[in-house]
């Protein structure tokens, strides 16, 4: 700043070491006071290569690009320091080269050294020329993800979270549970015909339950002389049981209609096709 002042007011030499020692402060008005002690005046060039020994001594360029390397936005710091730190941090690494490689060089350290790694990388590829462009290719991406962070989002864990439930929605019964519903079925289905059976037998004038008719559960408990085709017609207590017609295998009649019958075991009902 002090040497482009000098230039614009156009001052000598004289005047420039003149005005450096009132510009001095601390450390550097006492070593100013050193170097001019019974000199009168120290030379411009002469005092700026002194205070530059004593107060403006330079790193290593190695140490320089070291520390340009390794450094990365620090927790809590803003883009814009994040920023600034990246730049000064390449002007003293590379300081011996043009100064459009140290602010390309900066550009790339800035979006490399975030915190958020996906938008460095998202920032990265899209080849920023300055750190202008950077930073608003950086808040275009921070406000994409806070808008598509807003609406849901479906994952392959969630998709076959999802089709586990309608699978276990819609699982195949097993095969004891079919049978157990079959029976249940056919239960109620022969409930049914033998409560029909028995409104039947009452339309005919028996208010009561007729003794004959087989109670649903209720094995034939009569002790009146039957006929052996149980369709619970009762028979004379003397005298031969009426003639049994088989006009096609498997049927009987007795005169109340046609009964399929087994002999094997209990007879079932059904009635002929």
């Amino acid at each position: 700043m002090f040497e482009r002042c000098a230039r614009v007011q156009d001052w000598s030499d004289a005047e420039c070491a003149d005005c450096l020692g009132w510009c001095l402060t601390g450390k550097a008005v006492d070593f100013y006071a050193l170097l001019t002690e019974g000199r009168g005046t120290v030379p411009y060039a002469e005092l700026m290569e002194r205070l530059q020994e004593r107060f403006g001594a330079r790193e290593l360029t190695a140490t320089a690009q070291g520390r340009f390397h390794v450094a990365h936005q620090e927790v809590g710091a803003s883009l814009d320091n994040w920023s600034d730190r990246a730049l000064k941090l390449a002007t003293a690494a590379f300081r011996d080269l043009p100064y459009a490689y140290a602010a390309e060089q900066a550009v790339t350290k800035f979006c490399h050294g975030l915190i958020n790694e996906e938008a460095g990388k998202h920032v990265s590829l899209q080849l920023p020329t300055s750190m202008g462009d950077a930073m608003n290719m950086l808040k275009i991406y921070s406000h994409v993800q806070s808008a598509c962070a807003a609406a849901p989002r479906y994952t392959q864990e969630t998709e076959q979270e999802e089709s586990r439930w309608v699978y276990e929605v819609k699982k195949a019964p097993t095969a004891d549970e079919v049978s157990v519903s079959a029976v249940v079925k056919l239960t109620q289905v022969v409930e049914k015909l033998l409560d029909a059976v028995e409104r039947l037998s009452n339309s005919f004038g028996s208010s009561a339950v007729d003794p004959f008719v087989r109670q649903p559960g209720k094995p034939f408990r009569n002790k009146q002389r039957l006929c052996r085709i149980p369709c619970g017609v009762p028979l004379p207590r003397e005298g031969p049981e009426p003639v049994v017609q088989q006009p096609m295998p498997g049927y009987v009649s007795c005169g109340c209609g046609w009964r399929r019958f087994t002999w094997a075991s209990e007879p079932k009902f059904k009635s002929p096709p």
